[in-house]
């Protein structure tokens, strides 16, 4: 079954951000709407220990990630620990410059909202959030956004293509998409990797419909060319 993955860490993917960041300058976005589709949690107390993303590790430190990883799994379970996120303050921070409009925060998992809006209130942040408690498996976002992020989305065989559409349908025309790079999907032209931008299927179309016109035009002027030479 497709989920919401969950489990993450600081800066897990600090680089992605910052990749949807110099796109969206360049493209001169500016006071963006942002999804943020499955920010992720750890158990609170566990938060800081849980070493922080990097290309590399000693096997020691694969070992100690792997455990504190299975610790948190297991006790997540039980359903008797808040949780703390830390991507939704990663993004308020690195896209602080850009002034986003909002912030919404997708997920289906009650304590994942809940450890947003904690640390949303803890650390005083400047940028408005708002929150929307669903599955995307059943159910449609019901915004769109300028940049929209969904690092965590897991696709299974039964409901892979509903979240898919869910993700897509988020993003407004030629904005912006970050999602995992083996993820491929429909209807966008890839920036780079893990990065795409929503095309403008009606512009497409129009330009689609002027080429076959033109071609019509030069295929006429073929013909008469050749009718005027026999």
């Amino acid at each position: 079954m497709s989920a919401l993955n969950t489990t993450t860490c600081k800066y897990r993917n600090y680089d992605g951000l910052q990749q949807i960041k110099q796109e969206a300058i360049r493209l001169n976005i500016h006071h963006p709407t942002i999804i943020d589709i499955g920010p992720g949690g750890l158990i609170n107390f566990l938060f800081h220990y849980f070493p922080t993303e990097k290309k590399e590790r000693t096997t020691q430190e694969v070992l100690y990630r792997g455990l504190i990883k299975l610790v948190e799994s297991a006790l997540r379970k039980t359903d008797l620990f808040d949780l703390e996120s830390s991507e939704p303050r990663e993004i308020a921070e690195i896209f602080s410059d850009l002034q986003p409009e909002v912030v919404y925060v997708v997920d289906r998992e009650p304590k994942v909202v809940e450890a947003v809006k904690r640390m949303v209130e803890r650390n005083g942040i400047a940028v408005n959030f708002d929150y929307v408690l669903i599955d995307i498996a059943t159910q449609q976002i019901q915004h769109q956004g300028d940049i929209v992020v969904a690092y965590n989305v897991v696709l299974g065989k039964r409901d892979g293509d509903k979240m898919l559409e869910a993700v897509a349908k988020s993003v407004k025309t030629d904005g912006l998409l970050s999602i995992r790079p083996d993820i491929q999907i429909q209807g966008f032209r890839k920036v780079n990797n893990g990065l795409y931008q929503k095309k403008n299927l009606n512009k497409i179309n129009h330009y689609s419909k002027l080429l076959q016109k033109l071609n019509q035009f030069i295929r006429l002027l073929e013909l008469h060319e050749f009718l005027l030479c026999h």
